[in-house]
């Protein structure tokens, strides 16, 4: 009768979690096998998004030294562009951007390298320092795609709540249709 005033009683968690014993700790065989082949494939990622994130800057660089530089290409085509010095503020900012992006390309690519690479060490070596490492970088890896994520969901919401605004705006204005 008493389960049926508080039907949860026997279900409680505790307050603090056990740590597991020592002999609780240990990997098996299979799961060294499978870090085993996946260190590999972790660095090859790695080195992979730092090419794309020194792509991605070195494009970002490019269009915000050159695209300034050609501001005067709209009078050489006859008018037929953008205005005098436009071209320059749209490659800065696209610089700015791209520039932008290679660093948070850069960021996961260097944990999920840093994994594959105590991957591999803690299976020459045998360190549990290593292993550790390892599964620190990938905690971190993880935690900056949830962070990034949650920045995106935020910026989704904002920019649509502003393209709202906006269209209202627009069409509550005077001589818009």
């Amino acid at each position: 009768m008493s389960d049926m005033l508080t039907p949860r009683s026997g279900y409680e968690v505790p307050s603090t979690l056990e740590k597991p014993k020592a002999s609780q700790r240990s990997l098996t065989d299979a799961m060294l096998a499978h870090l085993n082949a996946a260190s590999p494939w972790l660095r090859f990622v790695g080195v992979l998004g730092f090419v794309y994130a020194g792509l991605t800057v070195v494009g970002g660089l490019f269009s915000f030294l050159l695209l300034p530089l050609m501001g005067g290409l709209g009078d050489m085509m006859g008018g037929f562009w953008f205005s005098d010095g436009i071209l320059g503020w749209i490659g800065a900012w696209w610089g700015v951007f791209y520039i932008a992006i290679g660093v948070i390309i850069f960021i996961p690519s260097l944990f999920t390298y840093r994994f594959g690479a105590k991957i591999r060490s803690y299976s020459a070596a045998g360190a549990d320092a290593d292993l550790e490492m390892a599964f620190r970088n990938n905690k971190s890896l993880w935690k900056f795609y949830g962070i990034l994520y949650i920045a995106s969901i935020a910026l989704t919401v904002l920019v649509t709540v502003g393209g709202v605004v906006l269209m209202a705006m627009a069409v509550a204005a005077e001589g818009f249709f």
